[in-house]
């Protein structure tokens, strides 16, 4: 049995196929694994973005009581 010449491009056309459909896929997973990560980092700063717009408007606050025990009307 001999392979003829449109076998042997089947074959390869299908061979490419395949790798690129395990490429796409690859892809697929590294780009959910990064969103999940992207999402904790997300979730990380705001938390500290809360926290720093709580502590500066309490540091703010506490200023402007103070300023106002200081200079009464």
């Amino acid at each position: 049995m001999s392979i003829t010449g449109t076998e042997i491009a089947s074959i390869i056309t299908a061979v490419a196929a395949l790798v690129a459909a395990l490429g796409s896929s690859f892809a697929v997973v590294i780009g959910v694994l990064n969103s999940r990560k992207i999402q904790q980092v997300h979730d990380a700063t705001n938390g500290m973005k809360d926290q720093l717009v709580k502590v500066t408007g309490d540091a703010k606050y506490a200023e402007g009581v103070k300023h106002g025990e200081d200079n009464p009307r």
